[in-house]
């Protein structure tokens, strides 16, 4: 029953999608996502990985390390973008 409704919700999302309701299906899809890894046995965390917005603290690291990264998330993402767009791999 539960991979049955994971399957509809799958379903829904990527109709939606198709719509352009970005926001209404990725909602769907992570509530297939939730359902299918509860049925797998895996636990919330998991999920919320793949399903949450990522947030990094790298707080913890620069204090053992007395390290500073060299680019800022922001001017890392620029440079990446960059590169991507040069053509870069």
């Amino acid at each position: 029953m539960r991979s049955a409704r994971a399957h509809s919700l799958f379903a829904a999302a990527n109709e939606l999608l198709a719509q352009g309701s970005f926001e209404e299906g990725r909602a769907a899809a992570d509530q297939a996502i939730a359902i299918r890894a509860r049925y797998l046995g895996r636990d919330h965390v998991e999920v919320d990985r793949l399903t949450q917005s990522l947030e990094l603290d790298i707080r913890k690291t620069r204090r053992l390390l007395d390290w500073t990264p060299p680019l800022g998330a922001a001017e890392g993402i620029a440079s990446m973008a960059r590169a991507y767009a040069a053509g870069a791999t």
